[in-house]
């Protein structure tokens, strides 16, 4: 690890600049008060005290545990998997819970944690951190990292957008407990010259607020769902030297619009929680994607292998890609998202991209109506002003007649996280909801931004 240098910046923090020594000052102090347990809940919206809490943990020899989101019901369920662990949490949570909690507080108004303080040593083979899947696709499911991974897929990373030098500061909209925050927020930082800034602007004016008031330009990471609201704004935005955008595939129109916006390059990532990114784009230029250094992908029995570069084994992914060269692949899906119907094939990506792109379809989604995955019955559920006739009108022009949506299921809105993606279990059950009344969910108030954020 690099020797600590007094006044290289590390976060910004409440308009305050965080040092490297006042950093690892702070991290030495959790430490040592953290109690005996073998893990951790990360429940820290503010991602310094996140980042001191992770650190600390791992100077405990404790992993952290990073929960796919914040209610009530999921922080139970994993207490319930880890009995020993206690929560680590901002000193404004007031939450109830079934688990000793830890309040992360370093004190950053302490003129004396300007001193200069060793490097925490931190071991890279042990595991740093067990993250679990959004669930958007099934149950969550849990994957161990270690802290020799996340440096080296960083490091790749940062090589390959040419990042690590850049003395800019990273503004997320992205938790840091799912994995794409972490990566790019948590871990970029630590091994860059990169800044993190510590809040976690939500609306398009917090957003711009963050960045204009940052001493350095900034990173901007979030998603397509996020920058599709910024630009549809009225703001003037400034102070962006990159955007950064991951989590959904982006269509090159939006990406077009987000650079002339935020008149900045936009660049996306390709990734999982199981894989860590691994390949990028710059999305007005490219559609394929490239691999890190050292990344190769191979084809064994139907699926796609990811191996080399931080990954310790080969990993089987679920999305079917075209392999294009040893550098270069697109995507034609996810394996769990291949739709078949009489002879013909496409993928939910798909067929949500041509729903959601119908002028006035406000946001959409189909879903299979069969529990039997060999054969598929669509719906779709929709969020428009639009009649139904004029919707599968305008989809007759690009799907095939055997693709149209029947029924199709009209609510005020869809329940997505703040990463834009719809949980299975909350879609199931909107859709049961839906489908067992009038075929319209009532529901005219708007999502609060703490709901958003869950």
């Amino acid at each position: 690890m690099v020797p600590p240098k007094q006044n290289k910046p590390v976060a910004l923090w409440h308009g305050r600049v965080i040092s490297e020594g006042r950093f690892f000052s702070h991290v030495h102090e959790i430490s040592q008060s953290l109690p005996a347990a073998v893990c951790g809940l990360n429940l820290c919206e503010d991602r310094y005290r996140f980042l001191v809490a992770f650190l600390a943990l791992q100077l405990r020899g404790q992993r952290t545990v990073l929960p796919p989101n914040q209610t009530e019901k999921v922080i139970a369920e994993l207490i319930d998997r880890y009995p020993s662990a206690y929560l680590l949490t901002d000193p404004e949570d007031r939450r109830d819970a079934a688990a000793e909690r830890f309040v992360v507080a370093p004190d950053v108004d302490d003129p004396g944690r300007n001193r200069m303080a060793q490097p925490p040593v931190v071991r890279s083979d042990p595991i740093a951190a067990i993250s679990y899947t959004s669930g958007s696709t099934g149950l969550p499911v849990g994957h161990e990292k270690s802290w020799g991974v996340f440096q080296k897929g960083a490091e790749l990373a940062l090589k390959s957008l040419d990042l690590k030098y850049r003395s800019w500061t990273v503004v997320a909209t992205v938790p840091p407990q799912h994995m794409y925050g972490l990566e790019t927020s948590i871990v970029w930082p630590f091994f860059s010259d990169l800044v993190m800034d510590a809040g976690r602007p939500f609306f398009p004016e917090d957003i711009r607020r963050t960045l204009t008031s940052s001493p350095f330009p900034c990173l901007l990471v979030s998603t397509p769902c996020h920058l599709k609201a910024c630009i549809e704004s009225d703001i003037r935005w400034g102070n962006v030297a990159m955007v950064l955008s991951s989590t959904a595939a982006m269509d090159e129109a939006l990406a077009e619009k987000v650079e002339q916006r935020f008149e900045a390059p936009l660049y996306e990532l390709f990734g999982s929680t199981e894989t860590l990114s691994f390949a990028w784009r710059h999305s007005v230029e490219q559609q394929r994607w490239r691999l890190y250094s050292g990344m190769e992908l191979t084809e064994q029995d139907g699926c796609v292998l990811l191996q080399g570069g931080h990954l310790p084994g080969a990993v089987p992914l679920d999305d079917l890609l075209a392999i294009h060269s040893e550098h270069e692949f697109s995507v034609v899906g996810r394996r769990s998202g291949i739709i078949k119907i009489g002879g013909k094939r496409s993928s939910l990506a798909e067929l949500n991209r041509r729903l959601t792109d119908i002028e006035g379809v406000e946001d959409g989604l189909f879903f299979n109506r069969n529990d039997d995955a060999s054969t598929h019955r669509l719906g779709a559920i929709v969020v428009s002003e639009l009649p139904r006739s004029m919707i599968v009108q305008a989809l007759r022009c690009s799907l095939d007649e055997l693709f149209l949506p029947r029924p199709m299921l009209f609510v005020d809105r869809i329940p997505r996280n703040a990463l834009g993606k719809v949980v299975k279990a909350e879609l199931e059950r909107l859709i049961a909801v839906a489908s067992g009344g009038t075929g319209h969910v009532a529901d005219s108030t708007p999502p609060t931004a703490a709901e958003v954020r869950n």
